[in-house]
């Protein structure tokens, strides 16, 4: 069911109020898309590596060749355990500052870095 031309200049009216008063959501809810959370997708991709680094393991051992079976040994175990690291890793961070990052220079806000990249 479609809508009709006065419901559709109300929606107008009310999006572009909404893009008036609170730029950042009306952004956020441009870009909203229905989907699968991230947590699934990277649930699915870590499952696809541990899986594609067993069959790496398997036909490395039939084709007697250990340097395959290492590539699957790093690509079900190294690959997978870097991911949830990394994710653990920004869940542990704080959150970041606005006036940091507008002053953080080449830095980039984060904390504990020297201008110098040490």
């Amino acid at each position: 069911m479609g809508l009709r031309d006065e419901e559709r200049r109300q929606l107008a009216d009310i999006e572009r109020r909404l893009g008036e008063d609170d730029p950042r959501l009306a952004q956020r809810l441009t870009t909203l898309r229905p989907g699968l959370p991230r947590v699934l997708w990277t649930i699915a991709a870590l499952a696809a590596l541990f899986i594609a680094g067993g069959v790496l393991v398997a036909v490395g051992t039939g084709a007697d060749a250990p340097v395959v079976v290492v590539l699957g040994v790093v690509v079900a175990v190294g690959v997978p355990t870097f991911i949830i690291w990394r994710r653990w890793l920004r869940r542990l961070r704080p959150p970041a500052d606005p006036a940091d990052s507008a002053a953080g220079g080449e830095t980039g806000g984060r904390p504990g870095r020297e201008p110098d990249g040490r």
